[in-house]
């Protein structure tokens, strides 16, 4: 094993170690944070509930138990004016009620 790989397998496992450290302190450790929480102001890693998209959230869960289907209920969701997090407000679809799930 030549320097480079050993370097590169060191940074995995720093990487992994890292991560799973985050993940078992409850920190999120990248990419947009879900729907329903934001960032913590200081504490970038702490996601905090959103007041507003927490609701939605209770809902779509709701909304689910009566109709039995992610299609079912973005359909409905989307019909109350409730959009997604995404910087453009999208409506919701069945996956992103899946992945909220």
């Amino acid at each position: 094993m030549g320097f480079a790989e050993f370097e590169l397998e060191t940074i995995r496992e720093r990487t992994r170690a890292k991560m799973l450290s985050q993940a078992e302190e409850g920190l999120w450790h990248g990419g947009r944070s879900p729907f329903g929480y934001d960032r913590h102001k200081q504490k970038r890693a702490l996601l905090v509930p959103h007041k507003v998209e927490a609701a939605v959230v209770k809902k779509i869960f709701d909304l689910f138990v009566e109709l039995g289907s992610p299609a079912a209920v973005a359909k409905e969701i989307n019909k109350m004016g409730y959009r997604t997090k995404s910087k453009h407000r999208v409506k919701f679809s069945k996956w992103s009620i899946t992945y909220i799930l």
